[in-house]
């Protein structure tokens, strides 16, 4: 899904790179301080869910939620931190 006008590319980017190497602070860059814990968090709970069975669907649609999860919510801060232009600043 993407929104019009709204290149979600670079941040997906750089999320796929955080969970390969299973470091948070691959994100942490494009986060506020006071958003870091949030932020985790949701970085933490897809981490836990990466390793799926893939022949369980129920699992892999609760990681890819959780994906999405991530990247909505970190494009919704770097908006916030554009001054809500809608055109993200990474």
């Amino acid at each position: 899904m993407k929104s019009e006008g709204i290149d979600v590319k670079p941040i997906v980017l750089v999320i796929e790179r955080a969970i390969e190497s299973g470091n948070f602070d691959e994100i942490g860059s494009l986060i506020p301080n006071t958003r870091e814990r949030d932020a985790r968090q949701r970085f933490c709970d897809l981490m836990s869910k990466r390793n799926y069975d893939v022949n369980n669907i129920a699992a892999g649609r609760d990681y890819v939620t959780s994906f999405i999860d991530l990247i909505v919510y970190l494009h919704n801060l770097s908006t916030e931190n554009s001054g809500g232009s809608g055109h993200a600043v990474y």
